[in-house]
């Protein structure tokens, strides 16, 4: 299991660690997990997608349909200026076993504590809203989820196939600055709170 870890440093103190810059320059940065052991191209391929992702800007098309517990919702993700933690799940495999919904439950709540701002969106690339529906009322999940019913959010951000990728950390300008899941990794959840507390 490989790790890769940047973080964004806007200041001179924190260059220090990488040596005496005069000028201001971005540390591109990420935490990704692979799930097996990787040969140095498939390395150096993740960390070439990593890096393409970086600072990328996310749009969300109106297509997308919101919903709360089953219920239709007219919350407009474009015009929130906040902080926001994407969870995409494209229609590959079983999605009612990709969800994790009581560990999203709860590390919501941990992020909550830290910073009550930040906004979690759930993008699933499904039209079957009636079953995944009843697994957000089951849970108990009271946060927004979209259904990418045209199979659109992943063709307009060009994002990689491989899931991943699809779990990120962007900023008020919809700019991701993390990728990653929190809930599968404590090195990528311990990233997320420590860029949280930060926001």
């Amino acid at each position: 299991m490989r790790i890769f870890e940047i973080k964004i440093n806007t200041t001179k103190s924190r260059f220090s660690l990488w040596g005496s810059y005069k000028i201001l320059t971005f540390i591109l940065g990420v935490l990704m997990v692979l799930l097996c052991s990787c040969s140095n191209d498939s390395f150096n391929k993740t960390e070439q997608t990593i890096k393409k992702m970086y600072h990328k800007k996310i749009i969300f098309s109106n297509s997308l349909v919101g919903r709360v517990l089953g219920r239709d919702t007219t919350f407009d993700i474009s015009n929130e200026k906040s902080a926001k933690i994407v969870i995409f799940l494209d229609k590959n495999g079983c999605t009612p076993c990709r969800m994790k919904l009581s560990q999203w439950k709860r590390f919501i709540s941990k992020v909550n504590k830290l910073n009550k701002k930040i906004i979690f969106i759930y993008i699933l690339a499904s039209n079957n809203t009636i079953e995944l529906d009843k697994e957000f009322i089951i849970h108990k999940f009271k946060n927004v989820v979209f259904y990418d019913i045209k199979n659109e959010f992943a063709q307009i951000n060009n994002l990689p196939d491989n899931s991943i990728f699809h779990t990120f950390l962007l900023n008020g300008n919809n700019e991701i600055i993390i990728v990653g899941n929190p809930v599968v990794n404590q090195s990528i959840k311990e990233l997320y709170l420590r860029e949280i507390r930060k926001l």
